[in-house]
């Protein structure tokens, strides 16, 4: 059992690393995952300027995550 975390522009840079697939460790929320991963301190550190989906729909950081979900973390995009 695990959730597959995608992790897209500078929250990609934070983390080293596009992609990563963690075990699932059963009921849990957005945020709590990110405050119990070393790995994700960066994601957790700029938590104010992220968007997070979990299957491709945005969530709250307070959303439950379950088994099999995938989590995405966006930061904001400005262009021009």
């Amino acid at each position: 059992m695990s959730i597959r975390l995608l992790f897209f522009a500078g929250s990609a840079q934070w983390v080293s690393r596009r992609e990563l697939t963690l075990p699932w460790e059963g009921p849990t929320t957005i945020s709590a995952l990110v405050g119990r991963r070393p790995e994700l301190a960066p994601i957790a550190r700029n938590r104010a300027g992220l968007k997070a989906a979990i299957n491709e729909e945005f969530a709250d950081f307070n959303q439950e995550v379950n088994d099999g979900d995938e989590i995405a973390f966006l930061p904001p995009v400005s262009g021009g």
